[in-house]
């Protein structure tokens, strides 16, 4: 368990928002999520739920197109300590009008996508790293 400060201190990123993405520069290491805002994270396919913040819909997108094997931690609220989920590849695909209308009726904020994620395997870690 371990604070998001200690997680982006340890990747080496940088102390600047979005608060959910740990970077450096334009590269994404991590993503730190929050159960009461991504309730959908408990699963080998997560949903990221993106929102329409100004900065945080740009890195969404941008992140919806990286190849990247990211480690993903998750807290149950803001504040909490977060656990490592595991390593996950976004996965390719648009989510429906009706994904989206689903997930937006169970948030408070606004969401501008969708992205998906799929449980990664230690050796896709390790190969793209190289």
């Amino acid at each position: 368990m371990a604070r998001f400060n200690d997680i982006r201190s340890q990747l080496g990123g940088e102390n600047a928002p979005p608060w959910y993405v740990v970077h450096r520069g334009q590269h994404i290491l991590a993503l730190c999520l929050q159960k009461d805002k991504n309730p959908k994270i408990d699963f080998d396919s997560v949903e990221v739920w993106v929102g329409t913040e100004p900065g945080v819909a740009d890195w969404g997108e941008k992140f919806a197109h990286d190849k990247a094997t990211i480690p993903v931690y998750v807290a149950d609220h803001e504040g909490d300590d977060y656990s490592c989920q595991g390593l996950y590849n976004v996965i390719s695909r648009q989510p429906t009008q009706q994904e989206l209308a689903a997930a937006r009726a169970q948030t408070v904020h606004d969401l501008s996508r969708i992205v998906f994620l799929q449980r990664a395997t230690l050796t896709e870690f390790v190969y793209k790293w190289r």
